[in-house]
């Protein structure tokens, strides 16, 4: 699958903007709570051209920002990752397509993305929103690192935009979000760690709180991994080297299998290099094949097809560090571990409830403030400006702790 650009259908908008209480509950957000402040913010800038850059920590992050446009009566654009597209044998990337998103095939020079974003940022009133952790990392109170490409765009559609109209501006609005439990977990939290220790073979450990009963099960789970993947000499390590150590030793894996080396670098951005080309491979047919072409690319995607394990594997602990839970001990917190040895133990999740979306904004930063010195040093300000961007995000995530 190539570029998919957007192709906004009103009628479609309205038909989703009047179920989307219904989606939001079936992804257990029984309320998104945003300030009158905030919304007042928005809803003066609707005749800026505005780029929003929200955290991302799950999966539902899209929805409720949807959910913000609908409360201010505003269209929003989403940057969205090619595999969105894909879903559901197309049919979601249909949907979304005409709800404003358009594809971004991450950690490439996407020249179609790129060009589409500076054209959507260039018109009047024009609202986008966009990522700029490029993952869902799966932790209500962490952010991984914003990535710079982000920046870059904006300031390319500022140079548009002063071509066309000098004097006038991108603002770019960093955005939080963050989820908390609208009930008492403890009882669900305590039955998602016996039915976790039985499959792991651990008596019950009922009598120990409930950090001491994670912190086994993850202990367990990491020393079978260990195994699986062939990592040694790890006896007496901490957990958190022993963790690094593992996610290393499945990238090679990976990297193995596709006959590759990934370039040096954070581990987001490997993870994001091999998803791609594992995709190239998987997913796109030969161009103008003969039958025995297909029949080579089917036998090489039966090959790779157990990568895909290895690959969402190593999504699902991205973000995970030793201590995470240890330095606050929230319910949120626990459940979010909780769902991720879920996943890797039992094949999907159990620890949900329902949960109260929380959405703060900041202040709107104008990025033609910053034109001058990116014309003078456009790598340093790229790189200050997303910093600052990243900050924003994360006083307003610390706040709401």
């Amino acid at each position: 699958m190539n570029f998919v650009p957007p192709k906004p259908n009103s009628v479609v908008i309205r038909l989703t903007r009047s179920v989307l209480p219904l989606v939001l509950r079936s992804r257990s957000v029984t309320e998104v709570q945003c300030r009158e402040q905030d919304l007042a913010r928005l809803r003066a800038l609707r005749g800026e051209r505005v780029a929003l850059l929200p955290n991302h920590p799950t999966t539902t992050d899209p929805a409720v920002m949807y959910h913000v446009g609908k409360l201010v009566d505003q269209r929003f654009y989403f940057l969205c990752c090619i595999e969105a597209f894909r879903d559901l044998r197309g049919a979601w990337g249909w949907l979304i397509q005409r709800c404003g998103a358009y594809s971004i095939t991450r950690g490439t020079p996407d020249r179609k993305a790129f060009k589409m974003t500076r054209e959507l940022l260039a018109q009047p009133g024009a609202k986008l929103v966009a990522f700029p952790e490029g993952e869902v990392y799966s932790q209500n109170d962490s952010l991984l690192p914003f990535h710079s490409g982000l920046t870059q765009l904006l300031f390319w559609a500022q140079e548009d935009v002063l071509r066309r109209s000098p004097g006038e501006t991108i603002q770019a609005l960093p955005v939080t979000i963050k989820y908390r439990f609208a009930e008492d977990m403890g009882p669900a939290i305590l039955t998602c760690f016996i039915r976790l220790e039985a499959a792991l073979g651990l008596p019950d450990g009922g009598g120990d709180g409930p950090y001491a009963r994670l912190r086994r099960v993850g202990e367990k789970v990491v020393g079978k991994l260990e195994t699986q993947y062939g990592v040694r000499d790890q006896e007496g390590a901490e957990l958190g080297p022993r963790m690094a150590a593992l996610k290393q030793a499945i990238v090679e894996r990976i990297a193995g299998g596709l006959q590759v080396r990934p370039p040096e670098g954070p581990l987001p951005d490997t993870v994001r290099y091999l998803t791609n080309t594992l995709h190239r491979v998987t997913d796109e047919e030969p161009r103008e094949p003969c039958p025995y072409d297909l029949r080579l690319w089917e036998d090489e995607r039966q090959r790779l097809r157990p990568l895909v394990r290895d690959l969402d594997r190593l999504s699902n602990w991205i973000a995970v560090y030793d201590g995470y839970v240890a330095e606050r001990p929230t319910p949120e917190r626990i459940a979010e571990t909780v769902r991720r040895l879920e996943i890797e133990v039992l094949g999907k999740p159990y620890c949900i409830g329902k949960q109260h979306c929380l959405v703060r904004m900041g202040e709107p930063v104008a990025i033609s403030d910053h034109y001058q010195p990116y014309v003078a040093d456009k790598s340093q300000t790229v790189d200050t400006l997303t910093r600052q961007f990243e900050q924003n995000v994360r006083a307003m995530l610390d706040e709401m702790g």
